[in-house]
């Protein structure tokens, strides 16, 4: 299975209340169930790692629910709760990845903590749904999409950040140093990956 099907595959309500401790949600809110969806708790490697899916079902769309299958979950997040480890699933311990936003413009927050992304992804998805209900209640005629990146609260580096090189397809965002990020190691990246030539200061003879 690949890892989209493997987190789908996974009952939704398998250690529910595992997840709502180790991200600090109350899950007597109303907001929790949604804020905490797309998250499930995977065994890998003899290990067990709160789950995150990146395109996870969108629970508030029901057209695009129904269409929706595991293959639209672009990556699934491994993050031990224990020790603050970041992983993929289905890729090499050593491998650094990055994790963007669908929106690739305006201002994105760059994390390196694992934590402070999943709880971050869970109040953007809490403040979402409570907004939605809002609008249907009051009878608004453009109900709010769920955007495909199930949103994430920004950019989520997983790996070494001197060996990112993803960071030219955002390159029209203004990037945000974020949790476990210094301001000098994200410009420092950042100027690694933009493959310009190196200057050499002496004359040629």
């Amino acid at each position: 299975m690949n890892p989209g099907e493997i987190w789908h595959n996974t009952p939704y309500p398998h250690h529910r209340k595992a997840i709502f401790k180790a991200l600090r949600v109350d899950p007597s809110d109303p907001a929790s169930g949604f804020a905490c969806a797309c998250f499930r708790v995977i065994a890998d490697d003899g290990v067990t790692y709160i789950a995150g899916a990146v395109g996870c079902p969108p629970h508030s769309d029901l057209e695009r629910f129904i269409n929706w299958t595991p293959d639209d979950i672009s990556n699934v997040i491994l993050w031990n709760p224990r020790t603050n480890d970041t992983r993929i699933l289905g890729e090499a311990r050593s491998q650094t990845v990055l994790i963007s936003p669908e929106s690739r413009e305006g201002m994105i927050t760059v994390y390196q903590d694992a934590f402070a992304f999943f709880r971050a992804w869970c109040e953007r998805r809490a403040e979402f749904i409570v907004r939605r209900q809002g609008v249907i209640t009051n009878g608004w005629l453009h109900p709010m999409p769920e955007p495909r990146d199930s949103f994430i609260p920004g950019a989520l580096v997983v790996g070494d950040l001197a060996k990112v090189k993803e960071w030219p397809r955002l390159s029209e965002a203004t990037l945000i140093p974020g949790p476990g990020v210094s301001e000098d190691d994200l410009k420092k990246s950042v100027w690694r990956s933009a493959e310009i030539p190196t200057v050499n200061m002496r004359h040629a003879t």
